[in-house]
This record gives structure tokens, sequence and C-alpha cells, in this order.
């Protein structure tokens, strides 16, 4: 049985919803894991892991990006460390080119207390520097409230009274740490209420 070679779809990112995070190197990763003829229990063995149940919940977390990637994860399901790292600069350029387009926020993100969020709308067709000034007087009617405007897998930005305005962008890079592999941050779960 011959295993089919991994092909990148390039795309056209005409506007800001054509844009994924990550969608090259995810993708990569499961073709990878479709293609493997190992079955869920070699590959578990092979991982080290002992408990089914976890080693599904992990397997489906490494496969989301959503941990890093053990390099032995990788070597069992065949996994190429330079496709993976081409598969990366192409979504880095999809990244760059998403950052170029206009961003019209819908809402700013409202932190009430420590995982406690609440969404707060904006008016309609309302620009990047109107939202500011938004939050800005909304703010100063709450001044112990830190607000957030953010585009998920792509980038945010974070607002104390009396501070500057702090960005955080989202670019997937390739990381090689002690635990594995991981792509960076995408931003995701941002300003999500978690009990």
């Amino acid at each position: 049985m011959s295993v089919e070679p991994f092909c990148f779809e390039r795309r056209a990112i005409q506007c800001l919803n054509d844009y994924a995070w990550g969608y090259h190197h995810r993708a990569y990763l499961l073709h990878c894991a479709d293609t493997c003829t190992l079955t869920l229990h070699e590959r578990r063995e092979q991982c080290g892991y002992r408990n089914v149940n976890k080693f599904i919940k992990r397997e489906g977390d490494w496969l989301g990006c959503l941990r890093p990637i053990p390099v032995v994860y990788l070597q069992t399901i065949g996994c190429d460390l330079e496709v993976l790292k081409a598969a990366v600069v192409i979504d880095q350029e999809e990244y760059d080119r998403a950052l170029q387009f206009t961003l019209h926020p819908r809402e700013f993100i409202v932190r009430l207390m420590s995982a406690m969020y609440t969404p707060h709308a904006l008016p309609q067709g309302c620009t990047l520097e109107q939202a500011q000034v938004e939050i800005r007087a909304f703010q100063e009617k709450h001044p112990n409230l830190s607000c957030c405007l953010s585009w998920p897998g792509l980038r945010a930005l974070f607002f104390e009274k009396g501070k500057l305005v702090k960005e955080t962008l989202y670019r997937p890079e390739f990381i090689e740490t002690r635990e594995g592999l991981s792509f960076g941050e995408n931003g995701q779960g941002l300003g999500q209420t978690r009990l």
C-alpha cells in the first residue's frame, strides 16, 4: 500500500473570511494521521500511553494544535519535519496577507473578573479608530474594567485604563520545546467565560 504524497493547496486570500489560522500545517498533520497504517492501540503504545481514552483526547489536541506535539507522535504518524516547517512558512505568508485587510470590529470584550467576560456591541460599520474611541469612553464610565478587541487567529488589542494599548499578534510559528513542537497561540479562546 503506497502513501499519497501531501500537496499544499495554495489558497487565494481575497478577504479576511478566506483566512484560517494554521490551515496548512494542520492539514498536513491530519494527512499524516489519516495515512498512518498503525492502529489506535499501536500508536498509543508507541507514544507510551496506557490509558486509551487519555491518548484519544491527547491525539485530538495534538492534531488540533492545542498543545505541544511530542516528537515521538510525529515520528509515529510519519510526519516529515521539513514538510511541516514548509507548511508553517506558507501559513505565515497567508497570515501576513490577512493582516493587511482593514479590520471592522463588531464588538469588544469586557473582562468583568478573572475568567468572566462579556461582549459589548459596537456601532455597525465601526472602524478600528472609532472602536478605540468607544472603548476609551466605556472605560471612563467603568474605570476598573479592562477591554479587548479580538480577531481570533489574527490579532488582539488589550485596553487598560490609563495605559497604552497592548497588541498581540497570532502569527503561526514553528517552536521546538522540551515537550515537543508547538505552533504558537491562535487566540481562539480569548474572552470566553470558563466556569
